[in-house]
């Protein structure tokens, strides 16, 4: 090798270093209060974020294991464009710790996303995205939570999504005593959470913090009741009974699997091009009803066509029409349709609109075909959402996350000594 060729990769790996770094930089100067899980580009769809190989699981995975997760996503831009991705380490509370990048994560991984599929036999054109997780060449140094954030390889500074995760020790899982109410038209699911302090001298009681999710409903996330001691190196949250969850009910669905036969929830298909259309039956507000049991996937959707070999880039998208017969208009309070098939955000685009002719709420999505859960959350203008649109039962089936943390004042992060995941059904 010649100097001027010397020259030129030394100054090629400089120029690359100095964008690795900006890319972190950037994201500690535009530090937010709370990182959510957000799409911020109107041309990425079917965000999906789980344990690989796992499509319904919550995404997590234990330090120092050889586990990975898998992000994937579709760009419908007609534009070639490339995603690169960047890691954020956060507190209990999602705000981004006061970390260096190095004291995180170990390695100078490849951060832009490679495996790339063309959609093919769609009457929709996009791209899938692949990404496991952690990448090769990279180690997690610390527990926590965690932001996946995705950003345009060209510019950085511009973020695409984020996605939040988990990284857990398994130094002191709590342990979870389910008991449903009495009643079962009190419609409460309540817990008693205890753990064993984990093998370290010093612990302070004051530096437990125990978080509970709800089939990953991020709006209604709980932070329980401070530790109790209940002996030398046992602790206690909640006894049982104390803490209360709200049932709710189990998921309404629709499947759009294939393009030749209409499930059982379809009222009508139609293509107009360029699309293909899916008139869903009226969903109702219910909130007296009994209890009905109705298997579903706790807010997911799975991606699949039952016409093609590869769902991944030949599953179509179509719009779907959704409408709520709630007789009158809800007065101060918004309607919004909610799940992982809306990134369980309560963002504008997912508000419904009242429809005075028809006398219902109604919306209209571009989804991908597959298997989908959905529900209604009730948003007044003051105060907090509900779930509860169409009733609350404690005999309903939910998927329950409760997480452990452990403030560690030397080092000044949030760490997650262990977490819990609790079905109600499966108990």
């Amino acid at each position: 090798m010649d100097y001027k060729q010397m020259c030129c990769k030394q100054v090629h790996r400089i120029v690359f270093f100095a964008a690795w770094l900006s890319v972190f930089s950037a994201g500690a100067q535009s530090r937010k209060s709370c990182i959510k899980d957000t799409i911020a580009d109107d041309q990425i769809f079917s965000v999906s974020f789980h344990r690989e190989d796992f499509p319904l699981s919550i995404p997590f995975i234990y330090l120092s294991s050889d586990e990975h997760l898998e992000l994937m996503f579709d760009d419908l831009s007609p534009l070639q464009r490339d995603f690169s991705w960047q890691l954020i380490h956060c507190n209990r509370f999602w705000e981004e710790e006061a970390l260096s990048q190095q004291e995180y994560m170990e390695g100078f991984p490849d951060t832009r996303i490679y495996d790339i599929k063309t959609s093919s036999n769609t009457t929709v054109s996009y791209r899938n995205f692949r990404l496991i997780f952690p990448a090769e060449n990279m180690q997690i140094l610390l527990s926590g939570n965690y932001v996946l954030r995705i950003y345009f390889t060209d510019h950085p500074e511009q973020t695409v999504l984020t996605k939040r995760f988990f990284v857990s020790e398994n130094s002191s899982v709590p342990e979870v005593f389910y008991k449903p109410a009495d009643e079962p038209s009190a419609g409460g699911q309540s817990f008693g959470i205890s753990w064993e302090a984990p093998a370290q001298k010093n612990v302070n009681p004051d530096h437990f913090h125990l978080f509970a999710l709800q089939n990953l409903r991020w709006q209604f996330e709980k932070e329980l009741p401070e530790a109790r001691s209940s002996g030398k190196k046992s602790f206690a949250s909640c006894l049982p009974g104390e803490c209360v969850f709200e049932g709710g009910n189990e998921y309404m669905n629709f499947d759009t699997k294939s393009r030749r036969y209409q499930s059982p929830r379809i009222k009508e298909m139609e293509f107009k091009a360029p699309y293909y259309h899916i008139y869903l039956y009226d969903d109702k507000v219910d909130s007296y009803s009994p209890y009905f049991f109705t298997e579903d996937i706790n807010g997911n959707f799975l991606v699949e066509n039952n016409e093609t070999k590869e769902d991944r880039n030949e599953a179509d998208y179509m719009y779907i029409h959704f409408s709520l017969n709630a007789g009158q208009p809800f007065i101060d309070e918004d309607v919004y349709l909610y799940g992982a098939l809306t990134n369980r955000n309560l963002a504008d685009r997912y508000r419904m609109q009242y429809n005075f002719r028809s006398r219902r709420y109604e919306i209209s999505l571009l989804l991908k075909q597959g298997y989908y859960n959905y529900e209604y959350i009730l948003k007044p203008e003051k105060g907090a959402p509900s779930y509860t649109l169409n009733g609350s039962h404690s005999e309903t089936g939910n998927e329950y996350l409760f997480l452990l943390y452990y403030t560690d004042e030397t080092r000044n992060y949030d760490r997650l000594l262990g977490l819990k995941v609790y079905n109600t059904l499966l108990r």
